[in-house]
């Protein structure tokens, strides 16, 4: 199906909300006080040419008690969306889980996916009520891939998992393809974006066992798509057509030597985005 959005640059609002190797929970909505000032960025970003952006909810604070949600942390924050005509993918999950959320537990993709739900239920009426025909977009689940080695390998990221990282990407994987399929019973006409980091890995050694690991890690980066969409792990339900919007995160330090440094632009292995 063509898409178009309703601008070609696009802004973003950090929303992550995950707790650190610290315990300490971060909630960026909040410290940038972007929560409370929505419809000033919007009308900023639109004052520049700019009329689709990426934001979020906090799942945590909606569901602090399973089963109960309180939308008062993102009612403004919608509402501005309709207000000022703001085209906004809607993050349901940036990395945050409620604090009685375990994402290691079989449960987890039902409990996500039963969010989800709720969520496009709730907005649902208000797009209702606000007579908004555009096509709603959601980025399930951020950046699996990189969830699932932070909080699933490094213990630097809650669930804070030990070599534990395909079994996280797998409930990750799981969680989207339930909430996405819950989503659509609501909101048929909604979009997905599925927002992976892009990787580039590159090895100092001919040796076939290493480079056998950088072609794996190279290929790995396509995994939860993969996933998402049926092709690997069919058991997990996922389907061609749950592989909806392509989001692509390309970062200054997204590509390194195996086991060593960093290759930023300028170096000599550096691969340019556009090549």
């Amino acid at each position: 199906m063509t898409l178009r959005f309703a601008s070609f640059l696009m802004g973003g609002f950090e929303c992550a909300s995950h707790v650190r190797q610290d315990r300490t929970r971060l909630d960026l909505l909040q410290s940038t006080h972007h929560d409370e000032c929505a419809e000033i960025d919007y009308r900023l970003l639109q004052s520049m040419g700019v009329y689709t952006a990426r934001d979020g909810i906090r799942w945590h604070r909606i569901e602090s008690q399973q089963g109960i949600y309180d939308w008062k942390s993102c009612t403004q924050m919608v509402d501005a969306a309709h207000a000022t005509g703001m085209e906004v993918i809607w993050d349901l999950c940036h990395w945050g889980v409620p604090d009685w959320v375990d994402p290691f537990a079989p449960e987890f993709p039902t409990q996500f996916a039963a969010f989800a739900k709720a969520f496009a239920e709730w907005m649902a009426e208000k797009r209702t009520r606000a007579n908004i025909v555009s096509i709603p977009f959601f980025c399930p689940m951020n950046e699996i891939s990189f969830w699932s080695w932070v909080g699933g390998d490094t213990e630097y990221f809650a669930p804070f998992g030990c070599r534990r990282g395909p079994q996280l990407k797998r409930q990750l994987v799981h969680a989207t393809i339930l909430a996405t399929k819950a989503v659509r019973e609501i909101l048929p006409q909604a979009r997905f974006v599925q927002a992976e980091p892009l990787i580039r890995v590159t090895s100092k050694t001919r040796r076939m066992a290493t480079l056998s690991r950088v072609a794996a890690h190279n290929e790995g980066q396509f995994e939860a798509w993969d996933m998402i969409a049926g092709r690997k792990a069919p058991e997990l339900g996922g389907a061609e057509d749950l592989l909806d919007v392509l989001g692509i995160n390309y970062y200054w330090n997204n590509q390194w030597i195996h086991g060593g440094a960093r290759t930023p632009l300028g170096h000599m292995t550096h691969t340019a985005l556009h090549m």
